[in-house]
């Protein structure tokens, strides 16, 4: 199991910051255990593990994915193992010793050592001498760095001779060569395996704002100034996250916030608000309700030096032995020059914006097709594979903020691990052509048909709404989505002209009978004269009509 660290010479010490009485670390137990957790003595011998379980020098531990260990050191001393790591111990005398051989370990020390004891949390040559603190050690996994965060107390940081002094509020990053990097560290930084442990005690969370600054007492959110106070507490529903973003990189960044809503909405899993900071107080600058479909990512993701919001959506169908799937991105961010007058801002009185929809649809009928929306894109001859693929590569995955594994539940800043299966999509085999049937001089098409809220019309349009506030938010909509954007013949709305343009649904909330295929992939056509092109601004935006429907398949 043991791994080693060629070269690499680094010493860390944490200096004594606790009050109260020494006691010996003799007494090592694994007070419990999560998942899928290994246990061996110092023979190499497989322990089965269990409660209270003691452990002496030479046994090892190590954790599998979504799977934790706690070892209490004398009660009063608690390391937590995270997932994906493995320690082994070691213990002469009174001076004991963890060491990390991968992956990351908690350390909580509520009572210092005696002066004659020492306890030490290493790797190879690099050492952690724990006293009184708190915090957590990580180990790179190529092995050539340890990453120091303090959360209470002072360390003292020694790396081929090189020192600094690293503070609560403060991580250190130290590589083999001697280079050792300080900076602070927000609380959107601890990890979900530290931040459970603040949450189940009051009195670590105060201990931590006292000695770091760090406000922890919200669970996995990131530091908030003052100045959005008014903002969060205008949020009607459960803070999920928050995290200062600068999203048009020009050092005055904006505040993300992915929280709930307290509304009937089963469907609605997360909302997502963006708040601007400036002269004339707090303004809102987006709000959108990402749709995960059968499971899907929300992510922070990076393109030409600027931040976006990307919403990954993946629906799988399997209807009448036809397996289609649809993998659908929505890009949005700030189209703002800079912070300031809205002059500066896009010509048409919006500063954040959807900048891509697109997708691929496949179906082993229908074949593979692209679908690209845009705000900004123009038809440049272009094949819309291609340009799918180049929009997909323009943007590359900062942090991965919720992730649905399921479409009904959500993780939020999962590890990488739990969504490393959804980050590469299936792709289907190339199916044969498919042909459509034919229903005389009805325009037939292909899609699903399915029950949309207001908000859910909003962000498969990714538009906002022209008629807010003044809309109707309890409307729902029955829309077929379309299989990929066809070209549509339909009448204008005043009913005087016919005319053709490509839709990317239908709505077909007055058509009768329909209800049934709720959720079904159909084949349809439609009269293109009886269907209508919108003669206004309500939803779903420029999509078009009809309440003449023929289900075909």
């Amino acid at each position: 199991m043991t791994k080693h660290l060629a070269a690499l010479a680094l010493a860390v010490s944490l200096l004594l910051t606790s009050c109260g009485g020494g006691a010996k670390a003799a007494s090592m137990h694994l007070r419990r255990s999560e998942g899928r957790v290994s246990v061996s003595d110092d023979e190499g011998k497989d322990l089965e593990p269990a409660e209270n379980l003691g452990l002496y020098s030479g046994y090892g531990v190590d954790t599998r994915s979504e799977s934790y260990a706690w070892i209490d050191l004398d009660k009063v001393k608690l390391t937590k193992l995270d997932q994906d790591s493995e320690i082994e111990i070691k213990k002469e005398g009174k001076h004991l010793t963890i060491e990390v051989l991968s992956g990351s370990l908690f350390f909580n020390v509520t009572e210092p050592l005696a002066g004659d004891e020492t306890m030490e949390i290493r790797t190879s040559n690099m050492i952690v001498g724990i006293r009184g603190t708190c915090g957590w050690v990580t180990l790179s996994e190529d092995e050539d760095q340890l990453s120091v965060y303090l959360l209470e107390g002072k360390v003292r940081c020694q790396a081929d001779g090189e020192k600094e002094t690293v503070r609560a509020g403060e991580m250190a990053v130290m590589t083999e060569d001697g280079q050792i990097t300080v900076e602070e560290f927000s609380a959107a930084d601890i990890p979900a395996f530290v931040m459970e442990e603040i949450e189940d005690s009051d009195d670590l969370a105060e201990a931590i704002l006292e000695d770091s600054d760090l406000d922890v007492a919200g669970g996995a959110g990131g530091d908030v100034p003052g100045g959005y106070a008014d903002a969060l507490a205008e949020i009607d529903g459960e803070i999920l996250y928050t995290e200062m973003v600068d999203f048009e990189a020009d050092g005055n960044p904006e505040l993300l916030v992915l929280h709930t809503r307290n509304n009937n909405n089963k469907s609605e899993l997360l909302a997502v608000s963006v708040y601007r900071a400036g002269p004339d107080g707090v303004d809102k600058l987006y709000f959108s309700t990402p749709q995960f479909g059968d499971r899907g990512t929300f992510s922070l993701v990076e393109s030409g030096g600027r931040l976006y919001l990307e919403t990954y959506r993946q629906d799988n169908k399997h209807d009448n032995g036809v397996d289609s799937y649809r993998h659908s991105y929505v890009y949005d961010g700030s189209i703002a020059e800079k912070d300031g007058d809205r002059p500066s801002w896009s010509g048409d009185d919006r500063d954040w914006t959807m900048i891509y929809w697109i997708s691929r649809n496949e179906s082993t009928y229908y074949g593979t097709k692209y679908w690209i929306h845009t705000d900004f894109y123009k038809k440049t001859g272009v094949k819309p594979a291609e340009r799918y693929e180049e929009i997909r590569k323009q943007y590359n995955t900062v942090k991965i903020l919720a992730y649905s594994p399921d479409g009904e539940s959500l993780i939020i800043t999962p590890e990488l691990s739990e969504v490393e299966d959804i980050l590469d999509p299936v792709v289907l085999e190339e199916p044969e052509e498919g042909t459509f049937p034919t229903d005389g001089d009805r325009t037939v098409l292909a899609g699903t048909v399915g029950w949309y809220t207001y908000s859910e019309v909003l962000a498969l349009q990714g538009q906002n709404d022209p008629n807010a506030p003044y809309s109707d938010t309890s409307q729902t909509f029955l829309l077929i989505l379309l299989d990929s954007p066809q070209a549509v013949t339909a009448r204008s709305g005043d009913g005087i002209s016919s005319y053709e343009r490509e839709a990317a649904m239908i709505d077909i909330t007055q058509a009768a009978g329909l209800e049934q295929y709720d959720g079904q992939h159909i084949v349809f056509s439609i009269d293109p004269d009886e269907t209508w092109w919108p003669s206004d601004t309500s939803l779903p935006l420029g999509e078009p009509s009809t309440d003449n429907v023929h289900v075909l398949e």
